[in-house]
């Protein structure tokens, strides 16, 4: 760790060299290596939950790595948007607390050095970064989105049963005017050859457009399904699951009445309809992997709309165009609000501005992220005030911390 502090510190120094001031470059080289080290550490914190359900996924499901890292890495950008002002905060704090115990802080205002002229290179050093987040959320992170749900999608389209949850309803396969769905009690682990699990307890619905509305037409039930692949007719290879003991009930268009057929003692081999290749551009609604363009041209084709899941719609894309913008922002709040907090005047005090830290990151991503929810509820208020909300709250935080602190120090 020493070592790593003393190369970053050896390149921030190099390209801060030709700064006017040394104070500038002493200031801004305390805050980088906190600023990298923190940004690593919340980001690998907040994707450890993430790893979790998809490193299960791998080794119970027998997803390819491939995929599993390309899921990572598309998820890690969006991640970065939230641990970079986390990471921001941290490190500001960080860095005066080191600079006030050494009495560096104090040295500096005996010379002379205004509470401004301390915090104006990390001001700087904000402006820049804020700008790079604008330009994130805005350019990378809804196309990673994108990325990322057409890789679930490749899942699904490779190995329908890979994506299975257990204990719930799950679309198996589409075909025209045809849709499967699978019901799964239990799913068994990857065996030590690395072939599938087998699947306990399942339900297979079939539903088809029957006088112009979807309607069960046959339902399957098994105590027990393994994945297959078997030549078709074609002799090309075709995914399938074999089915053991269970009854298929298929419903009479004529009578409307089903009837039971049972292969408790055979098998029953269901193939898993064809599916498209891999497709990289295919058309999202999640509004969070939507470009702003997108944005725009969704919201000019929903805005003359009157009906609520319209304008539900509508208040979601304003919601998330005014988001982006103001996260991008929080950057430089969460600097206003670290500085002052960093200043104690007793050694003892240190915790505080770390305590403080840490509750107000939880109070404002609450706040951050049940912002939609109160947008969507209270529509007589307009969408930007509710994206903006959590930079207010940080607003006033750091200009009460930033008047009491520096006013008594």
């Amino acid at each position: 760790m020493t070592s790593l502090k003393n190369s970053i510190n050896k390149i921030v120094g190099l390209v801060f060299l030709s700064l006017p001031n040394i104070i500038t470059r002493y200031i801004i080289r305390s805050f980088t290596f906190p600023f990298i080290v923190g940004t690593f550490f919340f980001t690998s914190i907040m994707l450890i939950f993430y790893l979790k359900e998809v490193i299960k996924s791998a080794i119970e499901k027998g997803i390819p790595v491939s995929i599993i890292l390309e899921l990572l890495a598309y998820s890690t950008s969006w991640t970065l948007s939230l641990t970079i002002p986390m990471a921001g905060l941290m490190a500001i704090v960080m860095a005066i607390n080191n600079l006030n115990s050494d009495s560096e802080i104090i040295a500096m205002r005996a010379g002379g050095v205004s509470f401004f002229r301390i915090f104006k290179p990390i001001l700087i050093i904000g402006v820049f970064i804020s700008a790079f987040l604008l330009y994130f959320n805005h350019q990378v992170i809804p196309n990673s989105l994108k990325k990322m749900l057409n890789t679930k999608r490749v899942i699904a389209l490779h190995d329908p049963v890979a994506v299975l949850d257990e204990g719930r309803f799950t679309r198996l396969d589409k075909a025209k005017g045809m849709i499967r769905y699978i019901y799964v009690e239990k799913i068994d682990k990857v065996d030590k050859e690395n072939n599938p699990g087998k699947l306990h307890n399942l339900q297979i619905r079939t539903t088809e457009i029957m006088r112009g509305v979807f309607t069960t037409t046959e339902l399957i039930v098994a105590r027990e399904a393994k994945r297959i692949q078997k030549k078709n007719a074609d002799g090309q290879w075709q995914k399938a699951l074999r089915l053991y003991k269970g009854y298929i009930f298929t419903r009479d268009p004529n009578t409307n009445d089903f009837q039971r057929i049972s292969f408790n003692n055979g098998t029953l081999d269901l193939n898993l309809f064809k599916t498209s290749k891999r497709k990289r551009n295919i058309t999202v609604s999640n509004s969070q992997a939507m470009s702003t363009e997108d944005i725009n041209n969704a919201l000019k084709s929903q805005i003359h709309k009157t009906s609520k899941r319209a304008k539900d719609r509508v208040s979601e894309l304003k919601h998330e165009k005014y988001k982006r913008i103001a996260v991008s922002f929080s950057f430089i709040l969460f600097m206003f609000l670290g500085f002052p907090l960093g200043i104690v005047n007793k050694r003892s005090g240190k915790g505080v501005g770390f305590g403080i830290s840490i509750i107000f990151i939880f109070i404002y991503y609450f706040l951050y992220f049940s912002a939609a929810s109160i947008a969507r509820a209270q529509t007589g208020l307009p969408e930007w005030l509710w994206a903006w909300l959590a930079n207010f709250v940080a607003g006033s935080f750091a200009a009460y911390f930033y008047y009491k602190r520096i006013k008594s120090f």
